[in-house]
């Protein structure tokens, strides 16, 4: 792992992030799984707008140079998407809400 060869992660539709190695199934303990997801918030307005905010909480598998053996990295929070809505129905929110969580993955 260099940084002109940066490691192949994959990652699993539940959110989990995998360093695949080739380390034998019996060490057990040397992998570890990261993740990858997105959480919501919602400030419901009366008088002001409403605001939604999306954060991508990430956290990657990385080798700790014995042998196959993994830690997890840095943990990393950005803010993805911020918006602001003037929507004095509650249901109208509740749609707007559910248009937009549709379109975040895990």
């Amino acid at each position: 792992m260099t940084p002109d060869n940066p490691p192949e992660f994959e990652f699993l539709k539940d959110g989990r992030v995998v360093l695949p190695s080739n380390a034998d199934p019996a060490a057990y303990g040397t992998v570890v799984h990261g993740w990858m997801k997105h959480h919501v918030g919602m400030d419901l307005g009366r008088n002001d707008p409403s605001a939604i905010v999306v954060i991508r909480d990430e956290c990657y598998p990385q080798f700790t140079g014995r042998g196959f053996e993994q830690e997890l990295g840095e943990r990393r929070c950005t803010v993805v998407f911020q918006e602001t809505i003037q929507l004095y129905s509650y249901t109208d929110l509740a749609d707007f809400l559910a248009r937009r969580l549709n379109q975040i993955p895990h």
